[in-house]
């Protein structure tokens, strides 16, 4: 098992780490470069993309956002594989501020199709895609729906579950129809995780979103003066656990 701080020490000392699909924390070389095609070569993943990768990163750590996880867990897994595992679990309003965990994102299907760690004060890192690479920034806008305690993680104290992000008094913005940005898409998977269909996940607060808003208040109860609207007793109905 791995401390908190033995996590995020971790986490923070891979801001040179190269995103490459299939790898799972080990140096960037031909000899990955063959393994990785042969294994998981593919339309969307050619040789030329391995190449390329390699040229622009050789010698540096490999890892796609899975495989990030590995060389803590100790094993290969997916991202809805890792949120199956977890002792403890939940949609992201209630994930303990204070604790190192992890972090994930789930599709309108229900499956979680990407991770990260929550370093415990607000931060995640992440590997964040093949184009991003490594990025550790704010949780809030980036869309994360759930969070997790992996049991390769020891903590000092029991996490408690009803000490949530709320409890940072970061302000929520208030949303209405025509507002575009990450805190509408942060919005839209909420309600994917949720089972209301916004017609996309895209960060644009259109006519689909405003509908699911206002189904999901009536089905909440969340009285408003203006149906479709999201303010602060629709960010916190949505947080709930």
């Amino acid at each position: 098992m791995k401390t908190q701080r033995e996590v995020k020490e971790y986490a923070l000392a891979a801001k040179d780490w190269i995103y490459v699909w299939g790898a799972n924390g080990e140096p960037l070389t031909q000899v990955l470069i063959n393994r990785l095609y042969r294994d998981y070569g593919s339309a969307s993943y050619p040789l030329s993309y391995y190449n390329n990768k390699l040229a622009a990163g050789a010698g540096k750590m490999a890892a796609d956002c899975s495989g990030f996880m590995m060389p803590l867990s100790g094993y290969d897994d997916t991202a809805h594989g890792y949120y199956n595992a977890c002792v403890q679990k939940g949609v992201i309003g209630g994930l303990p501020s204070d604790k190192v965990c992890l972090v994930f994102k789930r599709n309108s299907s229900g499956r979680m199709y990407h991770i990260g760690i929550y370093l415990g004060d607000g931060t995640v890192a992440e590997m964040a895609s093949s184009a991003a690479n490594y990025q550790h920034k704010s949780m809030y806008g980036a869309g994360w729906t759930h969070w997790g305690r992996p049991k390769w993680i020891d903590y000092s104290e029991a996490v408690d579950p009803h000490k949530c992000i709320l409890d940072l008094d970061i302000p929520l913005p208030s949303l209405v129809k025509g507002h575009s940005c990450g805190y509408v898409k942060t919005l839209q998977q909420l309600l994917a995780a949720r089972g209301y269909s916004t017609n996309g996940v895209d960060g644009i607060f259109g006519s689909g979103t405003e509908a699911a808003v206002a189904q999901f208040q009536h089905d909440a109860g969340v009285k408003v003066n203006y149906p479709g609207t999201v303010g602060n007793k629709t960010w916190t109905a949505l947080l709930k656990g």
